[in-house]
C-alpha cells in the first residue's frame, strides 16, 4: 500500500469517525439539525477525498474524467451542508447568501451529471504522471479549462462571501473567538482551497491535490465548538446523573403537588416545535402517553371558537418576550366529545440574541369553577328577576356595610339610579329625624351578625315621606362565611294611620267608659286567656296589659258570690246562651263594689275559638240607692209592692206578706195577678196596660 493511500485514508478516517459520531447523535436527538449538517459536512469531506484518491491514482484520461465528475458530488455536499450549519449552529450568515451558495452548487452538479461539458475542463487530452519527493507516482490531467468553470468560481465566490458575512456578525456580537477560530480559518481554508484546485488543474503546480486535507482542517477547527459542546453535554450528562435521585425526588414532589392541585406542567421549545408535558397534562388534554406533541396538535384540540383567540394570545405572548407572566382560559374537545375548561398560566424565556427560546408554564381543568360560575351568574339572574318582580323593596349590602343592590321596585320607589343609593347613597332619602336611629339600629345589628326589624320614613320620588317596615337578615355563603346582609322593606304608611286613629278611638272609648264606669271583657274559652279595658283591670288590682287567666280575674269576685259567677260563664260558654249577673267585688283598698255584667257567647276570628265578650258597669251606688229604698219600705206601715213592665213582682215589704199570708220569697218574680181578687182578675190587665201607657 502506498503512502499516498495511507496518508489519505487516515484524514478520511478522521472525517468518517466524527461524521458517525454526529450521526448517532442527531439519530437520538433528531431536533439537534446542527449535529445532521455537520455530519454531512464530515461526510462530503471524505467522498472529496476518495474521489481525490481515485483522480491520483487513474490512469487513463476516462477514468480521471469519471473521478473528477464524481468529486464535485462530495464537494457540493460539503459546501451546502456546511453553509447551512453555519446558519443553524452559529445562527448567523444571511440567508439569501445561503440560499445562492446552495442554488449555485446544485447548478453545478445539474450540468456535471447531465452535461457532456465538465466544470473545470472542457477537454482532457492527457495524463501526465508525477512523482511524489519520495518517489511515489501520482497522476494529473493535461486539460483545457472550459468556459463553465466560471460558474464554479462564482459558486465559490459565494461561498467565501457567506464565511465573511458569517465572521463580521459573530464579530460584531462580540463572539470574537468564534469569529477568528471560525470565520477566519475558515476564509483562509476556502481561499487556499480555490488557489490549490485551480493551481493544480492549471498545471502551475506539479503536486498532488491537497484539497482534502483543507476541507478536513476546516471540519475538525469548525467542528471544534460542537465537539465541546457535546463533551460539555457528556460532562453535564454526569454531574445530572449524580444528583439524579434527588432531581428524580424533586421531580416526584413537584409533580405530586402538581398532581395534588390538578395542574399539568408543559415546557415548549419554541424554536424546534416540541412540547415537553407531564402526564397529567396528557390526561388532562387527552394525548396518548408516548405522543408527540407539537403545537399545531395542541391547537387542533382547542374549541372552535377559542381557537383564534388562543393564536392571538401566543402571539402577543411571543411578541413580548419576558415581559412577565400570561394568563388564559379557554376550552377544549377532549377525544370522547367532552368540553373541558382550562386555565394556562406561563412565561417566554429568552436566548442570548433576545428571541424567545422557551415557553415555560402549568394548565389546570377550571370546568368545575366555570360551571359553579356559570351557576351563580344564573342564579344572580334569577334572583335579580324574582326581586324586580316582588311586590316590596328589596336590598343588600357586602361585609363592609355599604350596600351594593336595589331592586327595581325600589329605585322606582326613590325615584333615584341604582349609581345613587349604591354605598350609603340610599341614607339621603331617610327622613333626618330617623337617620341617626336608624343608622344606629343597622349598625349594632351588622356588629352582632343578628337580625333586625326598624321602621323609618323614606322620601318617595313625589317628595312624600312614607313609613317603612326595613326587615334585615345576615347572609352566609355554603361554607357559612358571612358575606353582608339582605333587607326588605314594604310601606306601612297606611297601617300606621290606621293604628293612630284606632289609638285615639280606643283612647275616646276609654274616657267614655272611664266616664261611664263601664268595662270590657272578653275571655277565651279554648286558651282560657281573659283580657280586660286597661282602666277596669287597674281598678281591680289586676295587670294592666297583657293576658290573664280566668282565675286570675275571679280572684277580684267577693268569695259569697265566686262561685256562681264561675258558673254562670262556664255554663254560658256550654250552651252558648247569653247571660246577666250581679256580683260583689273587693278592690285592692278593701271596700266592696257591685258590678252588673252582661255577655254572650261567639266564636273568635279563626272560627274555631270559643270566646266570651261581655260588658260591666259599677251599679254600686244603684244598689245603695236600693237598699235605701228597701229599708224604706220595709219601715212603712203599708203594704208595698213593685212590679216591673212585665207586671212580675220584684220587690214586697213585710206588710205585704202579712196581707196577703204569703212569703218574700213566693212572691218575688211571681204575676201581680195572683194576688188580685177572682172578681177584678178579669179587669185587672186592662187597667196595668193603661196605667204602663
Amino acid at each position: 500500500m502506498s503512502w499516498i493511500t495511507i496518508v489519505w485514508s487516515m484524514a478520511l478516517a478522521v472525517c468518517a469517525t466524527l461524521a458517525l459520531i454526529h450521526l448517532a447523535i442527531w439519530a437520538q436527538r433528531r431536533s439537534q439539525v446542527a449535529h445532521l449538517l455537520f455530519a454531512l459536512t464530515a461526510l462530503g469531506a471524505v467522498g472529496n477525498g476518495l474521489a481525490e484518491l481515485g483522480m491520483m491514482k487513474a490512469t487513463t484520461v476516462e477514468a480521471y474524467a469519471i473521478w473528477l465528475r464524481i468529486s464535485l458530488v462530495p464537494t457540493a455536499l460539503l459546501v451546502i451542508s456546511f453553509a447551512w450549519y453555519i446558519r443553524k449552529y452559529f445562527a448567523t450568515g444571511r440567508l439569501s447568501l445561503a440560499a445562492a451558495v446552495t442554488v449555485l452548487w446544485t447548478v453545478l452538479l445539474i450540468v456535471d451529471g447531465f452535461s457532456p461539458f465538465s466544470p473545470i475542463f472542457s477537454e482532457i487530452f492527457g495524463l501526465r504522471i508525477v512523482q511524489t519527493p519520495w518517489g511515489e507516482p501520482f497522476a494529473l490531467a493535461n486539460g483545457v479549462i472550459g468556459p463553465l468553470k466560471a460558474v464554479n468560481d462564482v459558486a465559490n465566490v459565494s461561498f467565501l462571501l457567506f464565511i465573511m458575512d458569517a465572521s463580521v456578525t459573530l464579530w460584531r456580537r462580540g463572539q470574537r473567538r468564534r469569529a477568528l477560530l471560525g470565520g477566519g480559518v475558515m476564509v483562509c481554508a476556502v481561499v487556499a482551497a480555490i488557489l490549490l484546485a485551480y493551481m493544480t488543474d492549471t498545471g502551475i503546480l506539479r503536486i498532488p491535490y491537497l484539497v482534502t486535507f483543507i476541507y478536513v482542517g476546516t471540519v475538525i477547527l469548525v467542528g471544534y465548538p460542537l465537539i465541546g459542546d457535546v463533551l460539555r453535554a457528556a460532562q453535564l450528562t454526569r454531574e445530572l446523573r449524580a444528583s439524579d435521585a434527588s432531581l428524580r425526588d424533586s421531580e416526584a414532589r413537584i409533580n405530586l403537588a402538581a398532581n395534588a392541585a390538578n395542574f399539568g406542567l408543559w415546557v415548549w421549545n419554541i424554536r424546534d416545535d416540541e412540547l415537553l408535558v407531564t402526564e397529567k397534562w396528557r390526561r388532562l388534554f387527552g394525548f396518548a402517553e408516548s405522543e408527540p406533541v407539537k403545537f399545531g396538535q395542541l391547537l387542533k384540540v382547542v374549541h372552535p371558537e377559542d381557537r383564534e383567540r388562543m393564536k392571538q394570545t401566543v402571539q402577543e405572548m411571543l411578541e413580548h418576550g419576558g415581559g412577565g407572566e400570561h394568563e388564559s382560559e379557554y376550552r377544549i374537545t377532549r377525544p370522547d366529545g367532552s368540553t373541558r375548561w382550562i386555565a394556562g398560566y406561563g412565561g417566554v424565556e429568552l436566548d442570548e440574541r433576545g428571541k424567545p427560546a422557551f415557553a415555560r408554564g402549568v394548565s389546570r381543568d377550571i370546568t368545575q369553577r366555570k360551571i359553579a360560575e356559570e351557576e351563580l351568574r344564573e342564579s344572580e339572574e334569577r334572583f335579580r328577576t324574582v326581586a324586580d318582580a316582588a311586590p316590596v323593596l328589596i336590598w343588600m349590602a357586602g361585609v363592609d356595610k355599604l350596600c351594593n343592590f336595589f331592586n327595581k321596585p325600589w329605585l322606582e320607589f326613590t325615584g333615584r339610579t341604582v349609581e345613587q343609593e349604591m354605598g350609603n347613597g340610599w341614607t339621603e332619602g331617610v327622613h333626618p329625624d330617623d337617620l341617626q336611629r336608624c343608622l344606629q339600629t343597622y349598625t349594632a345589628a351588622f356588629d352582632a351578625r343578628a337580625p333586625f326589624v326598624m321602621q323609618y320614613r323614606l322620601r318617595r320620588h313625589d317628595g312624600e315621606y312614607r313609613w317603612l317596615k326595613d326587615d334585615g337578615v345576615p347572609r352566609y355563603d355554603t361554607k357559612k362565611n358571612f358575606t353582608g346582609y339582605i333587607g326588605s322593606c314594604v310601606d306601612i304608611t297606611e297601617s300606621i294611620s290606621k293604628e293612630q286613629a284606632l289609638r285615639e278611638s280606643e283612647e275616646r272609648m276609654s274616657l267614655a267608659m272611664a266616664a261611664a264606669k263601664l268595662g270590657l271583657w272578653e275571655w277565651n274559652v279554648s286558651k282560657d286567656e281573659l283580657w280586660g279595658t286597661k282602666a277596669r283591670r287597674v281598678l281591680l288590682g289586676l295587670p294592666a296589659s297583657g293576658k290573664i287567666k280566668l282565675e286570675d280575674g275571679l280572684s277580684a269576685v267577693h268569695a259569697d258570690d265566686r262561685d256562681r259567677v264561675r258558673q254562670t260563664l262556664k255554663n254560658a260558654a256550654r250552651t252558648g246562651e247569653d247571660y246577666h249577673l250581679e256580683y260583689r267585688v273587693v278592690l285592692p283598698d278593701g271596700s266592696v263594689q257591685w258590678t252588673d255584667h252582661r255577655g254572650r257567647c261567639v266564636r273568635g276570628a279563626d272560627g274555631n275559638d270559643l270566646v266570651l265578650r261581655g260588658v260591666s258597669m259599677d251599679v254600686t251606688e244603684q244598689k245603695r240607692a236600693e237598699e235605701k229604698f228597701r229599708l224604706a219600705t220595709e219601715a212603712s206601715p203599708s203594704g208595698i209592692l213593685l212590679v216591673n213592665d212585665q207586671g212580675r213582682m220584684v220587690l214586697v215589704n213585710s206588710q205585704i206578706e202579712k196581707l196577703f199570708g204569703y212569703r218574700r220569697e213566693e212572691l218575688v218574680g211571681k204575676p201581680v195577678d195572683i194576688l188580685v181578687p177572682e172578681r177584678f182578675a178579669s179587669q185587672h190587665p186592662n187597667h196595668r196596660a193603661k196605667f204602663f201607657a
